[in-house]
């Protein structure tokens, strides 16, 4: 008598073979379970392997490529909100120290928020961890580009100097004067409750840009 099962099998394109094993991998049936309803079906072993393998591939290659397409586009926008994340707090640093003539150093976890949110937002939460220290670092580095621009200002409306007006009249915000100044006074420029802001942000910078969780 005929092989009824290997005749169904030669009905069957390799096409709609392909797909029914997709469809039953998708819905989590294992794969040993696959191979043994091809096997059914009048295949092989080796052939219903090979036909289980070469779908798993084609499924996950093509999941594994999408994803990465996604978290790369996602570092790269994060990194966009990032960076105008780190510029809109360091202005905003800057203003409120010319403003009042003095530092309000637990702004800083307003920068640390600002930064989060902006990389959360423009990467749609797909920058993974790689987003989180993108967030961390602009952070930190709107806030000392931040402390940079309110020791400019603070230093030129200092009252010692008039002792040195005709030098630090010539000084700009982009003079390499004013940046030397303030990378070589260190102890003029940070304090321990500073670092302590500063970590603060960071951390809270860290936390908040972390990725949409997957539904």
């Amino acid at each position: 008598m005929p092989d009824n099962s290997s005749s169904d099998v030669r009905k069957e394109s390799l096409a709609d073979i392909y797909a029914f094993v997709e469809e039953q991998l998708k819905l989590g049936l294992g794969e040993m379970a696959v191979v043994g309803m091809l096997e059914e079906k009048g295949m092989t072993r080796f052939q219903a392997n090979n036909v289980v393998n070469s779908v798993r591939e084609r499924i996950y290659g093509v999941v594994s490529k999408t994803a990465g397409d996604k978290n790369g586009m996602g570092v790269v926008s994060g990194l966009i909100g990032g960076i105008i994340g780190a510029v809109g707090g360091c202005v905003a640093w800057g203003a409120v120290a010319a403003w009042t003539r003095h530092e309000i150093s637990y702004l800083a976890l307003g920068v640390g928020a600002l930064t989060a949110f902006l990389v959360k937002l423009f990467s749609r939460g797909q920058a993974g961890v790689v987003g989180r220290m993108i967030a961390a670092i602009c952070a930190a580095a709107g806030i000392i580009a931040g402390k940079y621009v309110a020791y400019y200002y603070l230093f030129k409306g200092a009252d010692y100097a008039q002792y040195v007006g005709e030098i630090t009249s010539k000084w700009t915000l982009f003079s390499s004067d004013s940046l030397d100044a303030f990378m070589n006074n260190p102890q003029d420029v940070f304090s321990y409750y500073d670092f302590l802001w500063i970590g603060l942000a960071v951390y809270a910078a860290f936390k908040y840009a972390a990725p949409n969780q997957s539904k």
